[in-house]
């Protein structure tokens, strides 16, 4: 790997038990945005009638940043120049660092299948660079899983974004802010026609009047609403298989 993205530092996630611990039968997995913490997201673990969800916050490492000159952020991947998350030639992303984080979310997932919780109950999530992340461990990664979570994001390597055989039956949840300056709401809503375009079936789209490249009450209450509708609390069951990503 060249010094542009080279990762300097990893970080263990942060991983906040469900209210309920014994009725444990779901867990998110949630990344943050670029240059951001775990911590930021703190507060998904506060969201009413989830009692039964585990949330983990991993914490992406330090890397050599290219557009700060070289100098260590925390980042999924690189970020080669400001309009990344419109390009779409091959070239244009970090796909050696993208794919480096596909697989640490992989193995944080595989830990908690061989927990005990299948495949099916867990949704993987991010905010901006984030949500690129979670687009492509989710929709184009090894297992099925419960659902997908994009907020303020985008499509990652569009010139040979490839759906795994389940990515049209997965639930799809997806915010954006109409005055996002970041990632602006025309990439988010694109790629949103994208996904619909390629067969995604079970993709709910909301948008979100003034609000910049950020979260607000509204959106949480509609993440809630939808993780209730697709990870909803059952019965704790016994442990059957662990299936091996």
């Amino acid at each position: 790997m060249s010094a542009a993205g080279l990762r300097l530092r990893a970080f263990a996630p942060t991983v906040l038990a469900a209210p309920n611990p014994s009725a444990h039968t779901a867990s998110l997995v949630f990344c943050h945005g670029f240059g951001a913490t775990a911590s930021d997201w703190q507060d998904l673990h506060r969201l009413p009638g989830l009692d039964h969800l585990k949330v983990i916050l991993p914490q992406a490492p330090l890397r050599a940043i290219s557009i700060n000159s070289m100098q260590p952020m925390p980042a999924w991947f690189d970020i080669l120049s400001m309009s990344h998350a419109a390009r779409t030639q091959d070239g244009d992303e970090d796909e050696e660092g993208l794919g480096e984080s596909v697989d640490d979310l992989t193995q944080i997932i595989q830990t908690e299948i061989d927990a005990g919780i299948a495949p099916g109950r867990i949704v993987i999530g991010g905010f901006s660079q984030g949500a690129a992340l979670a687009m492509k461990l989710g929709l184009a990664g090894k297992l099925r899983l419960g659902g997908v979570v994009a907020l303020s994001g985008y499509t990652p390597l569009q010139w040979k974004f490839m759906l795994s055989p389940w990515a049209r039956e997965t639930p799809v949840f997806v915010g954006h802010g109409t005055a996002d300056s970041v990632i602006s709401f025309s990439t988010g809503e694109a790629g949103v026609a994208r996904l619909r375009g390629a067969g995604l079936q079970r993709l709910e789209f909301q948008t979100y009047p003034g609000m910049a490249h950020s979260a607000c009450l509204e959106e949480l209450q509609d993440l809630t609403r939808w993780l209730q509708k697709v990870v909803p609390s059952i019965n704790r069951p016994e442990a059957t298989g662990k299936p091996k990503l």
